[in-house]
């Protein structure tokens, strides 16, 4: 038995003895951080009857291609090598554009097409500006066909679509209670259960959010083993536009000045795509923007009907809808914007929900309970040429 000499305080007495003044409920430090997926759950979603899903997309005929000749040409040569002939038909009038000054120079006609040399046989000097000097780079500019008069049916040329696939991938989340922990009054929560509901819906969500930004598309399990699939995300979807040809990153690396972002937002974020989008954003990026010149721009704050803060930007060339995004701390993404036109993205699931929620599920036997949460979903992003990344960004100049 311990021996007290002098004053009592609350230092001396059994710590365990004390009844500590504790809030009847357990604070939860961190609000939602699942922005893309509370705003995806208004946006199409379907189910599919097999894990993989696919889709087809389609762009329009090339406007232009460009000379591909680091020698270049002379006003006398008809034999042109292109980077890609297969945009070219027999009859297609093109305007060459100097690849330099990006002044408009001669009209040319082409007369034939060689696909597997890239060679393009042309009429030169067809309008009225004559034939001159065509450099390697020089932008070529269709700009419509010139058919002799009674000319026969020209060739077709038809664009094949792209296949895209992706994944659904299984998500659970589970909590366990002993039947004595259930019949146990707590001081710090007196509905721990349904708090704990709480927390694993949130942690779910969050799950199914960074595989919403940064999964990739794979598949394992070959050899009779059960397939385990994996669905790819946007970051994975930008890689594969890059892959394709058409790159709408931009690594800033520094400050950003208003003309530097109306350029981005020009050439990257809605060169494909609606004219308004959502801006995904670290933390750090909001400060960017609310630290940017508002001269020519509109910029309000509003509380949408999803209850997420989100402030809108209205430029000439579309309107962005920011969103603080929490869980952009990591990398490249915390200093990150990623551009999103939610027309293009829809979830696809797998059985009568996006997640199900399964309560009191227990093994025979056993002394206990579980909560289960499950999801099978994947990502869809119809064309993805649509998304843009602006990244490196470390405040407004």
């Amino acid at each position: 038995m311990a021996i007290i000499y002098g004053n009592r305080s609350t230092d001396n007495v059994l710590q365990s003895n004390r009844w500590r003044d504790i809030a009847p409920v357990i604070f939860n430090l961190r609000p939602d951080e699942t922005p893309f997926t509370v705003l995806a759950s208004k946006i199409r979603k379907s189910t599919t009857v097999d894990p993989k899903f696919e889709w087809f997309g389609k762009e329009p005929r090339s406007d232009s291609d460009a000379i591909n000749d680091a020698g270049g040409y002379i006003a006398g040569d008809t034999a042109l090598t292109v980077d890609n002939a297969d945009k070219f038909l027999p009859g297609d009038l093109v305007r060459v554009i100097d690849g330099t000054t990006g002044a408009y120079e001669e009209m040319i006609r082409v007369t034939d097409v060689n696909t597997s040399t890239n060679v393009l046989t042309v009429e030169r000097g067809v309008g009225s500006t004559a034939a001159g000097a065509i450099a390697d780079d020089d932008i070529l500019l269709l700009v419509g066909d010139a058919q002799p008069e009674g000319s026969d049916i020209p060739d077709g040329l038809s664009q094949l679509a792209t296949e895209y696939y992706n994944y659904t991938q299984i998500f659970r989340t589970s909590t366990q209670y002993t039947r004595t922990f259930l019949q146990t009054k707590l001081r710090a929560d007196d509905s721990e259960v349904k708090k704990r509901r709480e927390e694993k819906s949130r942690e779910h969500k969050r799950k199914i959010e960074k595989m919403l930004f940064w999964g990739e598309r794979g598949i394992s399990g070959a050899g009779g083993a059960a397939p385990n699939r994996k669905s790819g995300g946007l970051y994975w979807w930008i890689q594969q536009a890059i892959a394709g040809g058409v790159d709408n990153t931009t690594n800033v690396g520094g400050t950003m000045t208003e003309a530097a972002f109306e350029t981005f937002l020009e050439t990257k974020a809605f060169e494909y795509g609606g004219k308004e989008k959502m801006a995904f954003c670290a933390p750090h990026m909001i400060s960017f923007v609310n630290n940017l010149e508002r001269g020519k721009i509109e910029l309000t704050n509003m509380e949408n009907e999803y209850g997420i803060n989100i402030l809108q930007w209205h430029s000439p060339h579309g309107t962005l809808n920011f969103v603080r995004h929490k869980l952009f701390n990591y990398g490249i993404f915390s200093q990150a914007m990623m551009i999103v036109d939610m027309d293009e993205i829809s979830l696809r699931y797998v059985g009568d929900s996006d997640m199900q929620f399964r309560t009191d599920i227990g093994v025979e036997g056993q002394d206990s309970y579980t909560d289960d949460w499950l999801s099978e979903v994947g990502l869809m992003v119809q064309r993805p040429e649509t998304l843009a990344l602006l990244t490196g960004v470390t405040g407004a100049a």
